[in-house]
Formats: C-alpha cells, sequence, structure tokens
C-alpha cells in the first residue's frame, strides 16, 4: 500500500511537466528562422555577421552631418575590424549621397593610420591585426582624391603610409593612390608633383629585394604618372638582380613613360 501511495505521488510531477510541455508545444510561437516581420531578402544579413548586419544598416540612412558624426564616434569606439573596415568603404559612397569632403576625409585618414599612430590601450587591435583596415583606407583615398579640396593632406597622408606602414600591402596600395592623387594636382610651390614623385623614385632606390609585391606597386604606380625623372630610376633598378615579376612591371612602367613622351613634373 506504501509503495502504492509513493509512486502516485512520485509521478504526478512527471505528469504535470509532461501536460506543460505539451500545452507549450501547442502555443502560437514563431519557428527560429519564420519570423513573419523579415523579409526573406534580408534574411542573409539577420543571419550574417556583424560587420555585416552593420553595412545592411548604414546603407539605409539618409546621410548628414548628424550621422557622420555619429559614424565617427563609433568608429572610435568600436574594436570590431570587420566593421572599422566597413566604415572606412563606406565613406566614397557616403561622399557621393552627400556628406561633406571634409568629414569623409577626416575619417579616411584616421582609417588610414588605424593601430599605427592612434592606438589605444585599451584597444586590443593593432597594427599587425587590423592592417585591412588601412588597406581599404588606401584604397578610398584614390576614390575621394579627385572629389575633396585638400589634395595636400590626401598626397601627405599616402606618402607617409607608403614609407612607414609596417605591412607591405597597405604600403603598395598607398603607392597606387598615390599615382592617382598626384595626376591632377598643379606645380604650385612645395605642393607639386615633382616632390611626390621625388619621393617615389627615391623610395624605389631603396626598397629591399625581399618587399616584391611593395616593389610590383611601386613600379606601376611610378609608370602610371609618365614622368620622365623616374626613367632613369627604373633603368637602374632593372639592373639589380630582382625577379622576374618585378622585372617585367619595370620594363611596362618604362614602356609607358617612353610611348608617352614623358611628363616632366619639374618643369624643366
Amino acid at each position: 500500500m506504501k509503495i502504492k501511495v509513493w509512486l502516485k505521488f512520485s509521478l504526478l510531477p512527471i505528469f504535470l511537466v509532461f501536460i506543460c510541455s505539451q500545452l507549450a508545444s501547442t502555443a502560437d510561437f514563431p519557428e527560429f528562422g519564420e519570423f513573419k516581420d523579415i523579409e526573406p531578402k534580408d534574411a542573409k544579413y539577420y543571419y550574417g555577421s556583424d560587420a555585416g548586419v552593420f553595412k545592411f544598416m548604414l546603407e539605409q540612412f539618409t546621410i548628414d552631418d548628424s550621422l557622420m558624426d555619429q559614424v565617427k564616434f563609433y568608429y572610435n569606439s568600436c574594436d570590431d575590424e570587420g566593421i572599422k573596415a566597413y566604415i572606412i568603404f563606406f565613406m566614397p559612397k557616403a561622399l557621393e549621397k552627400g556628406a561633406k569632403p571634409e568629414k569623409v576625409l577626416d575619417l579616411v585618414t584616421q582609417g588610414l593610420f588605424e593601430g599605427v599612430y592612434n592606438r589605444r590601450s585599451d584597444n586590443p587591435l593593432n597594427d599587425a591585426n587590423c592592417w585591412r583596415v588601412r588597406y581599404i583606407a588606401a584604397e578610398a583615398m584614390a576614390k575621394i582624391a579627385d572629389k575633396v579640396e585638400n589634395k595636400k593632406k590626401v598626397c601627405d597622408s599616402l606618402i607617409a603610409s607608403m614609407l612607414f606602414d609596417t605591412e607591405e600591402r597597405v604600403r603598395g596600395a598607398s603607392a597606387l593612390s598615390l599615382s592617382v592623387a598626384v595626376k591632377n594636382i598643379a606645380n604650385e610651390g612645395d605642393y607639386c608633383k615633382y616632390y611626390y614623385i621625388n619621393k617615389m623614385n627615391d623610395r624605389l632606390a631603396h626598397t629591399p629585394f625581399s618587399d616584391q609585391f611593395f616593389l610590383c606597386c611601386l613600379v606601376r604606380a611610378i609608370g602610371e604618372l609618365k614622368d620622365k625623372s623616374s626613367f632613369w630610376y627604373l633603368m637602374e633598378e632593372r639592373r639589380k638582380a630582382h625577379t622576374d615579376i618585378v622585372q617585367k612591371q619595370i620594363f611596362i612602367a618604362m614602356k609607358n613613360i617612353a610611348a608617352g613622351g614623358g611628363t616632366d613634373s619639374a618643369g624643366k
């Protein structure tokens, strides 16, 4: 008799749990992934990375000064490399949508030196693991160079990155963007084509053989500018024991300068 009573009361909690589970299963809860408020075309962003969601949402905003200020504030406080990279990637598009050029240039310049000159002790990002942010910023500089007034800031920032960045891919992208930025500047005072082309020529003469990627980018950038003063530097590089891929870039750059007649940035 005692055993039957004990079984009756011991099975009661199990019975109650079973009843509750059945009631819950019949409740009108949406299955995960079937939320009616999320459109099918947005599902890939919903299930995507934080950077992907941020990219999707940022593109929905109307660009104005208030948004740019908030984007910069978030850039400075965020420690996600992917989000930082997309903010910089978005800046040329923001400029096309009406953002003020000086604010765009300010943020892209900051991205160009992310983790190098603006490192914070409380930020886990450093120059080694956020080189992608700087690489994207270097590419963005080429896209905004002809749309901003302060072209000197663009060129000076790219020169600093090309000379001193610790990552050769960033230096290479900076050299290529510099060739775009320098093409249309006026020869006035210290701010002239010859100043920047001379810096590029000098960097070419002192770049070690091990910097293969950077050498290819720098030689290509110099060839794009088609300045006669660079021809002799390229000739000297051709005489060195560079790899075949670098030698091909040197030959193409020399041909561009010679076939194009060669401009003379020094005005001589």
